[in-house]
């Protein structure tokens, strides 16, 4: 095996995993595979009972990058992030979830980006989003380059869509500072801080595919974060409400992240980001939403289905 590169800036990773060894094999090779050697690859396992340790047994002998760390007990989905994260010794860090894979010699742009541009916190490129082996949705478009910070983080919670660029790389010393928190969109929170402190830049070339987990709605996806965090499951069917709410007092009240700004200051822009996560959800989505559902009922193919067909019958021919 080649060794790093010590000359480039360590670079640490962290794959916070739960009873993926089926899938965690393909993570792990997506960025072993990286033309950046100068890693540290970090993999907390949440107390898995599915065989992920003895796989990780094996991964750590073939690997001296692999740090393998293994919780006592299952500590849920954003403590066992910040695992990762309390780990890192890198100057940069990022997290590459257990069931996705890091676009190939993608690495290498992000660090070259972040040396390059002192003033960003964060760089990620598009995001493919996968299902049934096609891509179902690719969000892009993200890039928070303003001057003024706070016109950054509102411009963040008016166009996320699935909030995966808490999977692109950061600067380390930053994020020490700004945990994840635990909300039912603390991955938003978290970039929304980032965005705050510094601009973020989403590259347009494919940096990351994600399994696709139930789209703008929340699908299964938000019920079961629901549960996790022990919420009323009526924020499992209006998540977007209450991320509108979580959204204004996580502004209003961290005093450490909008410390700069005055507690009017605060105020205002709680209330406009609070908004702008209700408005893009319900007045962009929704009646999308609603639109795809009165198809099905009527038994009529919607857009995606139409195309669906269309590309079956053009292999066909």
């Amino acid at each position: 095996m080649v060794k790093g590169n010590n000359n480039k800036p360590l670079v640490s990773i962290g794959i916070p995993t739960y009873n993926r060894a089926h899938c965690i094999g393909k993570t792990i090779d997506s960025i072993l595979r990286q033309n950046y050697e100068n890693i540290e690859l970090i993999v907390s396992d949440n107390a898995s009972n599915d065989g992920t340790e003895e796989l990780m047994e094996e991964y750590v002998k073939k690997d001296p990058r692999i740090r393998y760390v293994r919780q006592e007990k299952n500590l849920g989905p954003y403590p066992n992030f910040e695992a990762c994260r309390m780990l890192a010794k890198g100057r940069y860090f990022m997290w590459v979830a257990s069931d996705d894979e890091l676009a190939p010699n993608v690495l290498n742009s992000y660090v070259f980006f972040l040396e390059a541009h002192q003033e960003y916190v964060t760089v990620m490129g598009k995001i493919n989003y996968w299902e049934k082996g096609k891509i179902k949705y690719c969000e892009e478009g993200l890039s928070l380059e303003d001057e003024d910070p706070a016109k950054r983080v509102q411009t963040y919670y008016s166009k996320v869509v699935q909030g995966a660029l808490l999977y692109g790389l950061h600067r380390n010393a930053w994020i020490r500072k700004n945990p994840i928190r635990t909300n039912l969109a603390g991955d938003w929170h978290f970039i929304a801080a980032n965005a705050f402190v510094g601009k973020i830049k989403n590259l347009d070339v494919v940096g990351y595919d994600k399994t696709y987990e139930g789209g703008i709605s929340g699908g299964s996806g938000f019920p079961r974060l629901v549960k996790i965090l022990g919420l009323h499951v009526i924020w499992g069917r209006i998540p977007f409400i209450r991320i509108s709410i979580e959204t204004f007092w996580v502004i209003f009240k961290s005093f450490s992240v909008y410390k700069a700004l005055s507690s009017s200051q605060r105020l205002g822009l709680g209330i406009r980001c609070a908004l702008s996560v209700f408005f893009h959800y319900y007045v962009n989505f929704y009646p999308l939403i609603l639109g795809a559902r009165l198809l099905r009922f009527l038994r009529l193919p919607t857009r995606s289905e139409w195309r669906e067909r269309k590309e079956l019958k053009s292999e066909s021919i």
